[in-house]
């Protein structure tokens, strides 16, 4: 797990019905790491789980991160804490930041953000305006202007020639193909819900990987269907239960370990640990079928038997 470290929450703003905004300093005597464009943060939230959400606030700031939270009714819980009991004064454990999406030097940038997923495009947009970057263009997609966190300041003079909003309950399906048939040698940047993930990805099978960079957080991971299975320790030989409600990181946590991890959504590889025994049920994005024979990753795959025994 990562090492995590206390901070205070010093403000926090309704954007929208379901999204508040969240703003942690240090300790006093204590300085915050710094950040660059796309990074994010751990956070434990009251209930205890440990949530991932992207810094928005521009990475020059050193003594602020600010984050926004969307609260998920029908989540484990960990959105919920946070809208519900975290309140200015209080005290939170967060990590260092994490960066899996940094911004490399391009001729020119294309953003796409699907409704929350515009908290780690904001931060690169930002880092845009402030260097003064003229060949870049954001395309923010939201359902109206009641569920588009920072409309506000993205309509603003500091960004509406750069900024295109697109509400599909106004102007119904966008059709993304026209921003994204010519390459014109930019690099591709884009975050949101997973229908719209997987729609880009499909529409970029033209551009070279190089040049495509995304993120996906799913801290709502549906536990429909999910059977309870062991994990055996290939070190100790120790039996482990796991619910149907839980992932093996959450359980190994709970237990006082702490197993490496980050995105906790498969897609970063951090967590992956060798498979030493048992079937797979593979839910991650980031193992080759090569891999798949003998690594596991905890954050999401399951055992599809009884038990599987790995090296963690």
């Amino acid at each position: 797990m990562d090492d995590l470290f206390p901070v205070i929450v010093k403000r926090r703003d309704n954007l929208t019905d379901e999204i508040t905004r969240f703003e942690f300093v240090a300790e006093p005597g204590a300085q915050l790491p710094p950040f660059t464009a796309g990074a994010h943060i751990r956070v434990a939230t009251p209930s205890g789980h440990l949530r991932t959400y992207s810094l928005n606030n521009d990475e020059a700031e050193r003594d602020r991160y600010v984050i926004a939270v969307k609260r998920e009714d029908t989540g484990r819980g960990g959105s919920l804490s946070m809208h519900d009991g975290l309140r200015p004064g209080a005290r939170a454990d967060i990590s260092a930041p994490i960066n899996l999406l940094p911004v490399v030097p391009a001729p020119g940038y294309l953003l796409i953000a699907g409704g929350i997923g515009i908290t780690p495009i904001l931060s690169i947009a930002r880092k845009m305006r402030r260097e003064r970057h003229e060949n870049w263009r954001l395309l923010y997609l939201a359902k109206g202007p009641k569920e588009a966190a920072y409309l506000t300041e993205l309509l603003s003079e500091d960004f509406r020639n750069h900024v295109t909003v697109h509400f599909s309950d106004r102007d119904g399906r966008i059709d993304v193909w026209p921003h994204l048939e010519r390459q014109d040698k930019a690099h591709l940047y884009y975050c949101g819900p997973k229908g719209l993930m997987d729609h880009i990805y499909a529409l970029t099978v033209h551009w070279p990987r190089s040049r495509v960079h995304s993120e996906e957080f799913t801290n709502v991971v549906s536990t429909l269907g999910n059977q309870p299975f062991q994990v055996r320790r290939a070190s100790n030989g120790e039996i482990v239960d796991i619910p149907a409600d839980k992932s093996i990181v959450e359980v190994f946590r709970q237990k006082g370990y702490k197993p490496k991890s980050s995105c906790e959504t498969g897609t970063c590889r951090t967590c992956i640990v060798p498979m030493l025994g048992g079937e797979p049920d593979h839910r991650d994005l980031c193992l080759n079928e090569d891999e798949r024979n003998r690594y596991f990753a905890p954050c999401v795959s399951r055992a599809a038997g009884d038990m599987i025994t790995l090296d963690l």
